[in-house]
Parts: C-alpha cells; structure tokens; sequence
C-alpha cells in the first residue's frame, strides 16, 4: 500500500482480484527442511541490467497480507490490507558470529501491518502472511518482530523454510553512508505488489529524483469528546467506528511526520508500500512508502522512499534476540519519553489552526492550552513533551531540549538535530548503556550535560 500525503491509509479496500484474494491462502506451505539459503546479491554479475536482477529478486521479494476481524454493533467486520516486502535474512544468514538456523525475516512498512500492533485497533483480531510470488499466491504466517511508525519501517519473521526463498543484502547509501556510497541521482528500481496479488513483482524503473533530504507528514481521523468545562475526557481513532457516537467530535491530528525521505520518481500506488527500492547494483536501499496527492500535484508523480539505514543497525540484534534472546530495541518511547522536533511542531500547530481545535495532538499524545508553550519550539534539538521514565532518565523533564549524545567521549557527540537523529543515536544503544546527554533546559541557551543510564 502506498501512503498518500497528509493522509492515513488504515486499510485498502482491495477491488480488483477480490476472488483471488479469497482463495490465494491455499496451498500454505508446511515443510520445514531447513536448508541454507544463500545471499541473492551475491549472484549479481557485472553489467547486469536492472531487468536482470529484478528477475533474479523475485526469490527475495513478497507480498503482505493483512486481515482484521471486529464487532461493530451486532456485525463482524472483515477487512484486508495488501503491501509488499523484502526478505532480508534467511536460514544460513550471519548476524555477528551466529547463523540464523530456521526461518526468514522480512522488511516492510508500518502503516502495511499497523493493525496488528497499533493500540487504536487492540480490539481487533488480525493476522499478518507473507505471499510468494510462485504462481500459487503461497502464503505463509508471520509475527511481527519490530515495529516503528516514525521510521515507517517494521520487521517480520515467518519460522517456515521456504522454498526457493532466498535474501537481499542492504546498504546504506542516504543517513551515514561509507565513502563512496552516498546516493546521487541514482538509477533505481522496485518490486511490489500494486493493488492486488494479480500483480505481484511488478517492476518499476526510474531514478532518484532528488537528493536533498525530504520531509512530509501523515494525518489521521480522530474523535474526542469533553466535559462541560471544555476539557477533553475521550479519544478515539476513527478505525472503532465511534463517529456516530453522541457528543463526539470529528476532526484531524497528526500522525507522523516523515523525515530523510528520499524522493524517487518511480510510478507506485497503493500495494506497493513496503517494497524494495534497489540501486543499479541490488543493493536494497530504501522501502518505497508515501506519495504525493493528485490535488498537490496536478497529476505528476512525486513519490518518497524510506531509507533502510535503521534495519542496517539493528537487524542482527533483533536476529540474535529471536533466537537467542539478549537485548531489544531501544528506542525514546522504551525510555518513557514523548518528544518533537520543530517539524513536528510546526505541523501540529498548521493542523490545530486549520482543524479549529483547542488541543495539539503531537507523538501520540493530547497538548491541551496550558501546556502549548511546549510546542513554541523552533530550531535544533528535539524537545520534551513528556517523561514517565524512572532514574537518570526522569532528570529530563517536560520542556527539556536535548541537542547531542554520546557514549562518555565529547570527541565522538553526535548532534541532534531532530526526532530521527535522537532515534537513530539510540538504536546503537543496549539496554543498560550510560550515555552522555546534552541538553538546554529552563529557557536557558546554555548547554548542559548529563549521565542517562538506559
């Protein structure tokens, strides 16, 4: 599924092929022989055609798909979402010195699989498949591993052998790339699943469009209702079907604001979330995720990429915690902190003015009137909207401005300059870790710094 500019896609209504998704789950796959697979990229010959090796990935590429099951009044609601994924580790793969000895990990985009783990739909009963492209629309079941809907990007596993199966090997060409590697106005290309399963690996060839890193955001519906003094007593996604409610209130938040994007002028739509986007060499590079409306173009196709950098970091670990447990994922949400960056406020602030409501919705979370000076920040840094950690990490309160880490050596700061900054700084993180944080606080502009044990 391809997510729209300023909108949120909760689920796709799939109206082509609806007998075929109907029937595609038969045969599902049974075996497990756990064979070695081996690297798809490591077949790729020189001169290689980008058609060439989009043949050689339908090993590697997938199908997503989503159903849900709810109770509205007396009704059960079924409903179904289709995207696309990369499969990026496989029986055989080394995540540091182990060997992952059964099953296979796949890419894709959170806003695909939102429904199974988002707790605006903790009410419904949803399964996620992946799809093989083996002209029996083969599926299997998958858990989630790891899910993050700032980076738009979450991890699945499937602990079947699959024949045929095989990876594709990442690498990081737009957040820290080595020398040599940062990507230019590079040919590219994707496979993915637009609309419905008839259309599976569709390749699409273009380039990269423009290097510069991009920004934009989701929204999503939202319900509120208040007490007789105005202020908010209940929420709601639009997803639990509460709009008919008395007393409820219709408007729009924001959802997520996308950063780092890279902008490709490959043609997508919606099926094609979560596919792979490759370089002239197979490396995969990014997942394409998110374009820009009719309305906002006038027909012309502008559409973004996620960059993959965030699984490069962390794939191994999440690997390693599967099968062998040790330490998970961390991230600010883990540490009990909401936080924004000025783009966050700034667009928060644009959807408050023109919704006409008294609240920010910002990281998840309600800004109501006294507490809007939070959201008056501008600049570099990420700023603290809320903290419900405990120890070292409750010293960094609500209005805190945090502008650089590191793990104990000043020489090796990195400086935060925005949301995914401070994300990706902490996905180098254990739990456990002391880390040095800089940070400005009480209105001050001078910096300050401190100890955070994780």
């Amino acid at each position: 599924m391809k997510k729209g500019y300023v909108s949120v896609v909760v689920a796709l209504t799939l109206v082509l092929g609806l007998s075929l998704l109907c029937t595609f789950f038969f045969p599902v796959g049974d075996s497990k022989s756990f064979k070695k697979t081996s690297c798809l990229t490591d077949s790729i010959t020189e001169n290689m055609s980008r058609q060439e090796i989009a043949t050689l990935y339908k090993s590697g590429t997938v199908a997503v798909y989503v159903e849900s099951t709810y109770r509205s009044g007396f009704q059960t609601i079924t409903q179904s979402s289709l995207g696309s994924g990369v499969c990026v580790a496989s029986i055989g793969y080394q995540a540091g010195e182990y060997s992952v000895s059964e099953g296979s990990y796949f890419v894709t985009n959170y806003h695909v699989i939102n429904v199974a783990v988002d707790e605006d739909f903790s009410n419904y009963d949803t399964s996620v498949s992946i799809v093989l492209d083996d002209g029996n629309y083969t599926a299997y079941s998958a858990e989630v591993l790891w899910a993050s809907q700032e980076l738009d990007m979450a991890l699945l596993f499937c602990d079947e052998q699959i024949a045929g199966l095989q990876w594709i090997e990442m690498k990081d060409r737009s957040i820290n790339p080595a020398e040599g590697d940062e990507l230019g106005f590079d040919e590219v290309f994707t496979l993915g699943t637009p609309l419905n399963l008839q259309y599976i690996n569709t390749l699409s060839l273009g380039y990269v469009s423009n290097t510069s890193a991009k920004e934009s955001a989701s929204t999503k519906d939202f319900y509120y209702w208040t007490d007789s003094d105005g202020s908010i007593t209940g929420t709601s996604n639009a997803s639990n079907a509460v709009g008919s409610f008395m007393g409820t209130q219709p408007t729009e938040v924001l959802e997520n604001m996308y950063e780092d994007l890279i902008m490709i002028n490959l043609d997508i739509t919606h099926g094609n979330s979560g596919g792979g986007l490759f370089d002239s060499e197979g490396y995969l590079i990014g997942l394409t995720t998110l374009g820009l409306t009719y309305e906002d173009t006038n027909g012309a196709q502008m559409n973004f990429a996620v960059p993959i950098y965030p699984l490069t970091q962390i794939l191994d670990k999440i690997i390693l915690q599967n099968e062998q447990g040790g330490s998970a994922v961390i991230s600010y949400q883990t540490l009990g902190l909401n936080v924004a960056d000025a783009n966050m406020t700034s667009m928060a602030k644009s959807i408050q003015e023109q919704m006409g409501v008294s609240f920010y919705y910002i990281d998840g979370m309600i800004v109501e009137e006294s507490q809007s000076s939070l959201l008056d920040f501008e600049g570099e840094g990420v700023v603290v909207l809320a903290n419900s950690g405990t120890g070292l990490i409750a010293n960094l309160t609500a209005g805190t401005v945090i502008t650089g880490a590191d793990f104990g050596n000043a020489s090796e700061r990195v400086d935060i300059n925005d949301r995914n900054d401070l994300i990706f700084f902490l996905l180098q993180c254990d739990s456990g870790d002391m880390i040095h944080v800089y940070y400005r606080a009480n209105g001050s502009e001078r910096e300050s710094s401190m100890y955070v044990q994780l």
